[in-house]
């Protein structure tokens, strides 16, 4: 299919889509193609028609299309809480401290939106070896949500924890803080850099295989670019904003 995926996200994507349209190129650039070839946007939030397709292709990629997005913003955040991670030198008060700590948690959060996206397109496609590159992401965010507070170290002013699942050199969420015996361990930016380079990878992997396996399994068709191309659309973010987030009036 011979189409300027990152061209026509950059000039049709939503307000975050263009806003990450060259991270998108660089991490995830299924997801560009997958978007272009499939979805498109005229410019109020809407999908572009699908020449021939009938209308449970249409309700299927309306469906999986809404997951995917989200799987795209949860990394956009993931990505804009690296970046503040890594500005957070030092800790020196406790609302420093919080914003560490909130920063922290809200990126587990959304490790755990992510795998429940994945969860859902692959359980459809009865396709369950797509989701297990996700499933330790998914062990590690019940860890930090759902059990004690993981033990951290203060290392030059700034806050380190320990790798997370199982032990004796791992901390999980039935262990206690006195259990925890290792040595090894990250400042909470480093790690959160760490898990994003291998979320990365593994997301573009996915994402490459839904591109394969979206249309065959639902019947989509290529989207008609010429609607939105014939009336010389250009996009600006007061034209268009979020997908899912709607204007009034």
């Amino acid at each position: 299919m011979n189409i300027d995926s990152f061209g026509k996200l950059k000039s049709y994507g939503d307000f975050a889509e263009r806003h990450s349209a060259d991270r998108i190129g660089k991490a995830i650039p299924s997801y560009a193609k997958i978007w272009a070839e499939y979805v498109g946007n005229d410019g109020n939030q809407n999908a572009l028609a699908m020449p021939g397709a009938d209308e449970a292709a249409k309700q299927s990629r309306t469906k999986n299309w809404e997951r995917l997005y989200t799987v795209f913003e949860s990394l956009a955040l993931c990505w804009e809480i690296e970046e503040e991670l890594h500005q957070l030198h030092e800790i020196r008060s406790f609302k420093q401290y919080a914003q560490n700590l909130n920063l922290w948690i809200a990126f587990y959060s959304h490790l755990g939106r992510i795998h429940d996206m994945v969860k859902a397109i692959a359980g459809e496609l009865k396709k369950p070896e797509l989701l297990k590159p996700f499933a330790e992401y998914w062990k590690e965010r019940h860890i930090v949500l759902h059990g004690p507070k993981v033990p951290m170290k203060w290392v030059h002013n700034a806050i380190a924890v320990p790798p997370l699942g199982e032990p004796p050199r791992h901390w999980n969420d039935k262990m206690v803080w006195s259990g925890l015996e290792t040595q090894d361990i990250e400042l909470i930016a480093e790690q959160v850099s760490k898990i994003l380079r291998e979320l990365e990878e593994r997301l573009e992997r996915c994402l490459a295989e839904l591109r394969k396996r979206l249309p065959a399994e639902y019947g989509w068709k290529p989207v008609s670019w010429d609607t939105v191309v014939n009336k010389g659309a250009v996009f600006s973010s007061e034209e268009h904003g979020f997908s899912g987030v709607r204007r009034d009036g």
